[in-house]
């Protein structure tokens, strides 16, 4: 047993259900287990296997017997708007209002695990018995006062102005959340309140008030073909180190349309945008707190936290300049959507590492620029329009790059937080002069040293989507299709599987004739993460994301059964079919979220489900 526990678990997909050791050769056997066997208390037994295996386990019987967890949500949601019309004349409108709303949520949750249970006993073997208060209120409120100017010039000097719109008005937020959990251990079994055990208190607090004023004018003129706006926001917030600096962020856009400009072409118009926008600091960035460093003596020591906050934080800044052209033809029969943009991020958010001798390891700084560059375009066809058929096809594509063009001289390339497993699988670094999607992991040199380098790319070469919708007499039909090129995934699915020797594809042949089949050969090759690239695996895919019918009954029949005036009814399909090499379930998958530095970890998800919906849409 001791060389039997100092092994994996691969051999438990083995027919016969042994273990044979790779190294020694050594076999052992486990013992059949039934799970759902009771004690003479009534009880489910323990899981005599995985203790023996990792030194922990649990009887998922057991589990679900002994173990409670319930929780109570609470939330309100509201909005209300008040308008007034001020001013109204032939060329004059004035129109003051304000608006406002609040979201509330309230939660409160509990959950116990008794002393009997098998987790608690390994686990905690001191103070087995555990309960758990979570409780959570968060307060969201946000109001607007403003004001709208719209002037109509007509004849005289400003006649070749159509309109022009003015707007000014002042926003004020304010964000609340508090919550916390304890954490009791050691309970008497039986009793589930947690002052009967030895508690660990958390808290999470936050409190946020944000103030703005904004003026925007946006003029229409030459006959509405002529567009061009501008936009100023001031803005300062609680959460900046100076929380009375105001922050300005502009805007602007020009468009002209040309109408007929030649012979099948009904519109062609061109624009261009430039704006600039901020991302706040996170709460408590710009404080130096003290954090409790335990109890000496009888009283509460304290202790300087991880990182320091830094008085002069601010927001980060966004420039995001775009170009484009919308254009129809042939009495609107084909349209066309172009857009490039190059999007500037500077005075990043970061953490920058501090000398020992400050008593700290780092501090919130800004600084950096990352720039994104992408194009986006889309197309509109009416192959078929007549009254008894008409299809409508729009096609739309999309690519970027997202690349780190410097960092602060006192921070160093970093691994990006919660990126994935580190470099044995795949993760994601912010390096000056590469992109910021790629997937960085160990690779094995010639001579055996070991290097995290650039495995692929995370991002997609490019993506589009086809939509379809088809009149067909009374009958309506939308299908939608999506195509990805390119999007590498870090495949610890795979890997975990071919641990444990269960993929489904494990006694295929092996590309090695060294190994007796292909998923010894990928676990092998992979050699303890020293060679992260075997998991790392394009996820590229065409999928059939949605099917959907609707049909409007008769006014005779809706009259009569429902007594409406008029009713729908609609049978769609989504996620039907997906086309892929990939090798997991879905190559859409994403454990840590979507965001363009950590979108490409895939780690034991849920199956797609595909899923049918019939509705019946009735008015009155």
């Amino acid at each position: 047993l001791a060389v039997y526990h100092s092994f994996t678990a691969r051999g438990l997909g083995n027919n016969d259900n042994s273990f044979t050791s790779p190294l020694y050769g050594l076999a052992y056997t486990p013992p059949v287990v039934n799970l759902q066997a009771k004690d003479a208390a009534g009880r489910y037994i323990d899981n005599p296997i995985l203790p023996l295996l990792f030194g922990q386990g649990s009887n998922p019987y057991q589990t679900l017997q002994g173990m409670s967890s319930n929780e109570t949500v609470w939330r309100q949601l509201g909005s209300g708007t008040v308008k007034f019309a001020a001013l109204s004349t032939e060329h004059q409108t004035l129109t003051l209002q304000a608006n406002g709303g609040f979201d509330t949520f309230g939660q409160d949750g509990q959950t116990y695990s008794p002393p009997y249970m098998e987790y608690e006993r390994y686990d905690y073997p001191a103070t087995p018995g555990s309960a758990v208060q979570a409780q959570a209120d968060s307060r969201y409120y946000n109001g607007t006062l403003s004001a709208v100017h719209v002037w109509t010039p007509g004849q005289g000097l400003f006649s070749r102005i159509s309109t022009a719109t003015t707007a000014a008005g002042v926003q004020y937020d304010d964000r609340y959340l508090n919550a916390y959990t304890i954490l009791a251990r050691g309970l008497i079994p039986g009793v589930t309140d947690f002052t009967q055990g030895s508690p660990t208190l958390t808290q999470n607090k936050s409190d946020v008030r944000d103030l703005a004023t904004f003026l925007s004018e946006e003029v229409l003129a030459f006959n509405e073909k002529l567009s061009v706006s501008g936009h100023v926001r001031a803005e300062r917030s609680s959460v900046n180190g100076d929380p009375q600096k105001v922050f300005y962020y502009p805007a602007g856009a020009m468009s002209y349309r040309f109408v007929n400009p030649f012979p099948h072409a009904d519109e062609i118009k061109l624009r261009a945008a430039l704006g600039v926008s901020g991302n706040q600091p996170g709460y408590g960035q710009r404080d130096v707190v003290i954090s409790p460093s335990g109890v000496i003596g009888g009283q509460n020591a304290l202790g300087v936290p991880g990182a320091v906050g830094n008085p002069n934080i601010r927001p980060e800044q966004m420039r995001e300049l775009e170009y484009g052209v919308d254009a129809t033809f042939y009495d609107q029969r084909v349209g066309f959507e172009g857009s490039i943009y190059r999007r500037d991020i500077t005075d990043l958010l970061l953490t920058a590492p501090l000398a020992n001798s400050t008593g700290y390891s780092s501090q919130f700084i800004n600084g950096g620029h990352m720039q994104t560059k992408g194009v986006e375009l889309g197309l509109t066809l009416l192959p078929v329009r007549n009254p008894q058929f008409t299809w409508t096809s729009r096609t739309t594509f999309f690519t970027y790059t997202s690349t780190m063009v410097s960092l602060p001289s006192n921070v160093a390339p970093f691994v990006v937080a919660n990126s994935g497993f580190g470099a044995s699988y795949g993760h994601g670094r912010i390096v000056p002069g590469y992109k910021t999607t790629l997937i960085w992991g160990n690779k094995t040199r010639p001579d055996g040293s070991v290097v995290d380098t650039v495995q692929a790319d995370g991002n997609a070469k490019f993506e589009m989507s086809f939509n379809n919708d088809f009149q067909i007499g009374n009958f309506t039909v939308s299908t939608l299709l999506d195509w990805r090129d390119g999007g590498y995934l870090s495949n610890l699915t795979q890997n975990l599987f071919d641990e444990g020797q269960t993929s489904w594809d494990y006694n295929k042949p092996s590309p090695d004739p060294a190994y007796p089949n292909l998923g010894s050969y990928r676990y092998d090759t992979w050699n303890a993460g020293r060679n992260s690239s075997v998991y790392i695996q394009n996820g590229s895919f065409v999928k059939l994301r949605e099917i959907t019918v609707a049909y409007p009954l008769p006014p005779a029949i809706t009259q009569r059964l429902v007594r409406g005036h008029d009713a729908r009814l609609t049978l769609s399909g989504r996620n039907l079919y997906t086309w892929s090499k990939y090798w997991g379930a879905d190559p859409e998958v994403s454990n840590f979220g979507s965001q363009n530095v950590d979108h490409f970890v895939d780690l034991a998800p849920y199956p797609p489900a595909r899923s049918f919906f019939f509705g019946v849409d009735v008015s009155w």
